[in-house]
């Protein structure tokens, strides 16, 4: 799944799953607003930050082709210049300035990437815990909680490719920033 419909199909996926969740008992109401507000929070805490890194990638990644456009442009004219470092010095700054830029945007990529094992962690053991609690008190029978483990990996998965499309969503944002 590719572009903004596979994201939306697997928020419906991930909203579906939790709501069928809540059919095997109700206390997975409860743990299904917990999930979804820690995944929103998560997103929430860190797309500012991935926005405005790859914006600051974009920039600096057109000043870095500009430069060597203009280098090429005007060749000649550095060329009659005799032995002068500054289209190098030039060329050295933008493409230190975009290789920061670019590594800033990777380490927020890197940090969701950490919160999204921490979900899936948080997720698994909350499942194991309370589906375990509600075997033991006869609340729910084996068939329904491995049933729930189901649903639960389902959402994980369409977690997981949500956070893994959000670079992919960083891109377009920035595009249509340039655009307008």
């Amino acid at each position: 799944m590719s572009g903004f419909c596979g994201i939306w199909l697997l928020t419906l996926q991930i909203v579906f799953g939790l709501i069928l969740l809540s059919f095997y008992h109700s206390v997975f109401i409860l743990f299904s607003v917990f999930l979804l507000i820690t995944l929103a929070i998560i997103i929430q805490f860190t797309a500012r930050a991935g926005l405005n890194t790859s914006i600051k990638e974009s920039k600096y990644k057109y000043k870095v082709a500009y430069w060597l456009e203009e280098v090429a442009r005007v060749s000649q004219t550095f060329k009659m210049a005799g032995n002068s470092d500054l289209p190098l010095q030039k060329a050295d700054t933008t493409v230190t300035e975009y290789l920061d830029s670019r590594q800033s945007h990777f380490k927020i990529l890197v940090q969701q990437y950490g919160l999204l094992i921490f979900f899936k962690v948080l997720v698994i053991s909350g499942l194991l815990g309370l589906g375990g609690f509600l075997v033991i008190e006869q609340s729910m029978n084996i068939g329904q909680f491995i049933a729930a483990e189901i649903i639960i990996l389902l959402v994980i998965s369409s977690t997981d490719k949500v956070i893994q499309s959000l670079e992919t969503i960083y891109d377009v944002l920035t595009a249509l920033e340039k655009i307008g």
